[in-house]
């Protein structure tokens, strides 16, 4: 497996590439991570494989050679123990691993995350684009994860018969609605979250993609219309050497808060590894991005059974929520559609639980991990095999 960045370190990718191995670990099958992201000093002890991590960021030309020799040396150290080379997502640090993958006969899985960044037209436009899309194109199989970035994939000429639509999974064990309002009551509690009053909850980086500021903007505008109690959880980076994070948002954001004098009403998680402690606490999940792949925080909050609403992104979120079936949608970036969105659940408590049953029924029916990864079982068996042949 390669990817960005790997437990404890944050990603949607990195995440759901934890995600599939926890599921299929047991299966007569041996993983090895390489992560590009975060140092040798993070340790993830839950799985009980071998994780290597070599910082691949932002760095010197001598930095840079330097990580490019350590990832040869990794590879070359394990490259008799691997048959697959399974990579999520695509960045310029993906040609060596490909380069490696096909000078040792590897097969090579190529998984496409986020529209917008590693779909093939976002890859072939940038710099180098004739080179990138040559290295990209040697995978044996592609995996997209929405419908709308398989039509990319296959509007860029690339070979239709080596892609299949995986959607992302989910733990539906871990991410599961809480047993009653007292296990509420406690997590709330033990989380030091306000125990009486509505939580609405927001998970990702501060990011512009992420819209963290198209949710403040419409909830400035819903406060002292609603006599209920409100809060906002935010849980995502602010800070830190995540190329996602945008530091003037984060200040923007922090500084309308005190403006308003709203300190009291929102809630900053920098991070937390206990992320489905927060879902379950919570009452409302709002997802306001611009542009996402199949995103992990969406699905994670269906499968907790939460009310949520969510931009709508065709080929996207529309693939998880149908508008006042599983949530309710607005339009991309527009604060008043949000407001409204947030005050129709407010004001109608069934229909916000029927929401949250149906986006919970949902994910149970498409999208558990269970399904998802013997999907990629099959896909590892047949390759392995035809690897020996």
């Amino acid at each position: 497996m390669v990817t960005g960045a790997f437990y404890p370190e944050i990603s949607g990718a990195g995440l759901q590439c934890r995600t599939l191995i926890n599921s299929l670990k047991n299966n007569n099958l041996k993983f090895f991570v390489l992560t590009t992201a975060g140092g040798p000093s993070l340790r993830d002890s839950g799985l009980g494989i071998d994780i290597f991590r070599i910082y691949a960021g932002n760095m010197g030309f001598i930095a840079r050679l330097r990580s490019a020799l350590n990832i040869i040396y990794i590879f070359l150290k394990i490259q008799n123990k691997i048959d697959i080379v399974h990579i999520h997502g695509f960045s310029d640090k993906s040609i060596l691993i490909i380069l490696l993958a096909r000078a040792f006969r590897k097969k090579i899985i190529q998984k496409m995350t986020s529209l917008g960044e590693d779909d093939p037209d976002s890859i072939f436009s940038r710099r180098f684009g004739m080179l990138k899309r040559f290295f990209f194109s040697r995978a044996d199989v592609f995996i997209s994860v929405n419908p709308v970035m398989s039509r990319a994939f296959i509007e860029a000429g690339l070979p239709e018969s080596r892609l299949l639509t995986i959607p992302n999974g989910v733990d539906i064990e871990r991410f599961c609605p809480p047993k009653n309002l007292n296990e509420k009551t406690l997590l709330r509690k033990e989380l030091g979250l306000p125990e009486d009053g509505i939580l609405i909850l927001f998970v990702g980086f501060f990011s512009k993609d992420k819209g963290p500021d198209i949710l403040f903007e419409s909830f400035k505008n819903l406060k002292g219309r609603i006599k209920e109690d409100l809060f906002v959880i935010f849980i995502g980076a602010t800070e830190g050497r995540y190329f996602e994070i945008d530091a003037n948002l984060v200040k923007t954001i922090k500084d309308g808060i005190a403006k308003f004098n709203m300190q009291n009403t929102f809630i900053f998680v920098e991070s937390t590894l206990k992320i489905e402690k927060y879902y379950k606490a919570s009452d409302i999940f709002i997802f306001p991005s611009l542009r996402e792949g199949l995103p992990n925080a969406l699905l994670e909050a269906m499968s907790t059974a939460l009310s949520c609403v969510s931009s709508d992104l065709k080929g996207v979120t529309d693939y998880l929520i149908s508008d006042k079936k599983e949530g309710l949608i607005f339009a991309p970036g527009d604060i008043e559609g949000l407001r409204k969105a947030i005050c129709t659940l407010l004001n109608d408590k069934n229909m916000a639980e029927e929401l949250g049953r149906n986006a919970r029924r949902k994910i149970l029916d498409k999208f558990s991990i269970d399904k998802v990864s013997r999907q990629y079982q099959y896909i590892y068996d047949k390759l392995a095999k035809d690897n020996k042949c």
